[in-house]
C-alpha cells in the first residue's frame, strides 16, 4: 500500500513552480526558462521521496525512446546518404553519422534523458486525492494568471517584460498560448465538478474563478482557431470518462453540454478574431468543394506537411537528429518553398518523426497509450475524476500537437509533462530499497541544480550551451 506525505506535494509544487516561471519568461529568454525548469525540478527531487514503483512498461518504453532518439548518431553509409549532404554547400564540416551535427543531438538527448529520469521519480512519488486537488488548483490558478496578464497586455499600453511578441499571449506563438489556455479551462471545469459533487462550495467558487479568465482569453481575445477546436475535444474526453465516476452520467453530460452550449452562443454572438478566422476558413473550404476556386491548399501547413514527409522518407528509422529540423528542412522544400523561414513542421508528431525517426514516434505513442489506460482505469478510485480531468486536458494538447508544436517549446512542454505525470494514479507496488532510490533521486536533483547553475553562467557570458548554437560547430 502506497503511503502519502506532504513531501510529495511539496516536491510536485516545486516542479510546477519551476515550469511556471519558465512559461512566463520563455518568450524573451529561453535559457532563463531552462534554468528555472531545471532548478525547480532539482529542488523538487531533493524535497520529495519515492514511495511507489510505477511499473516496468513505462521504463521499457522510455528506454526505447531514448535509444531511438540516439540512433541518429550511428554512422551513415554512402548508400544511405541524403542527396543534399553530398552536393549542397554547407558552412560547417558535416559528420559521418545520420545526424549532420552529432553534438547538437547529444545536447538535446541529455536534456531528454534528464527529463525522463526526473519524470520517473515524479511518477514514483504519487499524490493522494486531497493533494492532487491542491496541485490542480495551483495549475488552474497559474493559467488564470497567465490569461489575465495576457488580456491586460493586449488592451493596455503596458507590455509584460518577458512577452514573446505574439499578437496575443506571452509565449512566442499564439497556438502555444491557446494550448495553455485549453489546459486551464478544462482543469478548472473538471475541478469545479469534483468540488460540487463533494459539496465544497469554496473549492467550486475558486475553480470557477480560475476558469473565467482562461475561457474568456481563449474565446474572445486569442486568435488561435485550433484553441477553440481542441477545447471541445478536451471537454468531450472529460465527459466520456466522467460518466463512470462519482459524478453521475446525466450530471456529467448535462454539465459539459450546458457549458459548451453557453460558450458557443457567447462565441458566435459576442464576436472575436478567432471566430472570424474560423468563418473565413470554412468559406475557403466550401469554395474549393464547390469547385469555384483554384485548386490549392486551404492552410499553409499542408505544403509544409508534404515536404516534411519527404524529409522523413530520407531517414525513416533514425531521423535527421534532434535539433536539426530548422537547418535541414530547407533542403527538402518544394511545395512550401516561399521566402518565409520554417522553424518546425507545424506538428509535434512530424517533428519527432523527422528528427528521431518512426521508431521514436511508436515508442512515444506507447507511452501516451500507457498514460491514458492508467488514468482511465483509475477513474473510479479515490481522486479518479481529478486524474481524468488532467488526462483530458493533456489529451487535448496531444491532439493539438498533430497540427502544431506546443510540446516542442521546452518550457511549455515541461509544464504539460509535469501536469501529466503528477496526475497518474499511484502504483499498487511499494518501492523496494527506498533508501537506495532516495539517494539516486537526491543525486539527480543536485545534478539538475548544478545544470541550472551551469546554464545560467553560460547565459551571463553570452556563450549558451551548444544546443542553442548551431554555428558553434564551425
Amino acid at each position: 500500500m502506497t503511503s502519502f506525505s506532504g513531501r510529495e506535494l511539496a516536491g510536485s509544487l516545486l516542479f510546477l513552480a519551476g515550469a511556471t516561471v519558465a512559461v512566463f519568461v520563455t518568450g524573451r529568454h529561453d535559457l532563463v526558462a531552462m534554468v528555472s525548469a531545471a532548478l525547480g525540478s532539482g529542488l523538487g527531487l531533493v524535497v520529495s521521496r519515492p514511495t511507489a514503483w510505477p511499473g516496468w512498461l513505462p521504463v521499457a518504453l522510455a528506454l526505447i525512446l531514448a535509444a531511438a532518439t540516439a540512433s541518429a548518431l550511428l554512422p551513415i553509409g554512402s548508400a544511405s546518404m541524403p542527396a543534399w549532404r553530398g552536393g549542397a554547400p554547407v558552412m560547417v564540416d558535416l559528420a559521418g553519422s545520420f545526424a549532420a551535427m552529432p553534438p547538437h543531438v547529444l545536447g538535446w538527448w541529455l536534456v531528454l534523458f534528464a527529463t525522463m529520469a526526473a519524470g520517473w521519480f515524479l511518477l514514483a512519488a504519487p499524490l493522494d486525492a486531497s493533494q492532487l486537488r491542491i496541485f490542480l488548483h495551483c495549475v488552474a490558478g497559474v493559467v488564470a494568471g497567465y490569461a489575465a496578464v495576457s488580456i491586460a497586455q493586449a488592451h493596455t499600453d503596458w507590455e509584460f517584460p518577458f512577452s514573446g511578441g505574439a499578437n496575443f499571449g506571452l509565449l512566442p506563438n499564439r497556438n502555444h498560448t491557446a494550448t495553455l489556455l485549453v489546459v486551464g479551462s478544462i482543469v478548472s471545469f473538471g475541478l469545479m465538478q469534483w468540488e460540487v459533487s463533494r459539496s465544497h462550495r469554496i473549492g467550486a467558487a475558486l475553480s470557477a474563478l480560475w476558469g473565467a479568465p482562461s475561457l474568456a482569453a481563449l474565446l474572445f481575445f486569442s486568435t488561435s482557431r485550433a484553441g477553440v477546436v481542441f477545447l471541445i475535444v478536451g471537454f468531450a474526453l472529460w465527459a466520456a470518462g466522467a460518466m463512470g465516476t462519482a459524478v453521475r452520467r446525466k450530471t456529467a453530460l448535462g454539465a459539459a453540454g450546458a457549458l459548451l452550449a453557453f460558450l458557443l452562443v457567447l462565441f458566435v454572438l459576442g464576436g472575436s478574431t478567432v471566430r472570424d478566422r474560423l468563418g473565413s476558413l470554412w468559406s475557403d473550404v466550401m469554395v474549393m468543394e464547390a469547385g469555384d476556386g483554384e485548386t490549392g491548399d486551404v492552410d499553409f501547413r499542408q505544403p509544409v506537411f508534404r515536404d516534411t514527409w519527404r524529409m522523413i522518407a530520407d531517414a525513416p528509422l533514425t531521423g535527421q537528429g534532434m535539433g536539426h529540423f530548422e537547418f535541414v528542412f530547407p533542403h527538402y522544400r518544394e511545395a512550401s518553398l516561399t521566402s518565409s523561414r520554417v522553424l518546425h513542421p507545424e506538428s509535434d508528431w512530424l517533428m519527432v518523426a523527422a528528427e528521431s525517426g518512426v521508431p521514436a514516434v511508436l515508442a512515444l505513442l506507447g507511452l501516451v497509450a500507457w498514460y491514458f489506460v492508467r488514468c482511465w482505469r483509475g477513474r473510479k478510485e479515490s481522486g479518479g475524476l481529478l486524474r481524468w480531468t488532467a488526462a483530458s486536458a493533456i489529451g487535448a494538447t496531444l491532439a493539438h500537437g498533430i497540427i502544431d508544436v506546443p510540446w516542442h517549446r521546452p518550457a511549455l512542454g515541461w509544464f504539460l509533462l509535469t501536469v501529466a505525470l503528477v496526475s497518474v494514479p499511484p502504483g499498487a507496488v511499494v518501492l523496494r530499497r527506498p533508501v537506495l532510490w532516495r539517494g539516486l533521486q537526491i543525486v539527480l536533483g543536485l545534478s539538475l541544480v548544478a545544470a541550472a547553475a551551469y546554464i545560467g553562467q553560460r547565459a551571463t557570458t553570452y556563450r549558451p550551451p551548444l544546443v542553442y548554437r548551431w554555428e558553434g560547430y564551425a
